[in-house]
């Protein structure tokens, strides 16, 4: 109830009066009627409104049980979900993981560097694609194919010029 009142004054308040400092003055007089008392903080805060400060409330002055029922306001988050890192050989290539590939490889010598992923790109196009050039240099040194071809027929070479990649075109290019 105490809630619906001092949404009703604070509503009532701001219809009758222009100025936001005088309906704050009438909206704290009503909640102090209602029996709300103010820290002397927010005491302090609410004399200092008319120097520009917005922020009147402070937490010690908000009942510990507020938001936490079906009652009042409260704010709800829902959490993050947690991040999910792609560690296959494709998914270091586009995360320009070069620690990570090389983790990989060391692990997994006979890994297929020219494996398609589920679009028809091995992990040089990706590289290529994405200017990542120390993965591209791993998977070169490693023996991935320079002439695959991705779905649209082009290869890494192609891809790299198409992306204005000029340094894996050199890589590319070269014996």
């Amino acid at each position: 109830m105490t809630g619906r009142a001092k949404w009703d004054a604070w509503s009532a308040a701001g219809k009758k009066f222009e100025r936001q400092e005088d309906a704050e003055k009438s909206y704290l007089e009503l909640a102090r009627n209602l029996g709300w008392t103010p820290s002397a903080k927010a005491e302090q805060k609410v004399a200092s409104t008319s120097s520009g400060e917005d922020d009147i409330w402070d937490k010690e002055d908000i009942p510990p049980s507020a938001g936490s029922s079906g009652l009042g306001n409260s704010v709800s988050t829902m959490a993050h979900p947690p991040e999910v890192v792609d560690t296959s050989i494709h998914g270091l290539a586009i995360a320009d993981d070069a620690a990570g590939l090389n983790a990989l490889l060391e692990q997994n010598p006979n890994i297929d560097l020219n494996a398609l992923d589920e679009y028809g790109y091995a992990p040089i196009h990706l590289a290529c694609d994405r200017g990542n050039t120390e993965i591209v240099k791993i998977l070169l040194l490693k023996g991935a194919d320079r002439s695959v071809k991705d779905p649209d027929g082009l290869s890494p070479l192609e891809l790299s010029q198409e992306a204005g990649h000029s340094e894996i075109e050199a890589l590319l290019s070269s014996t």
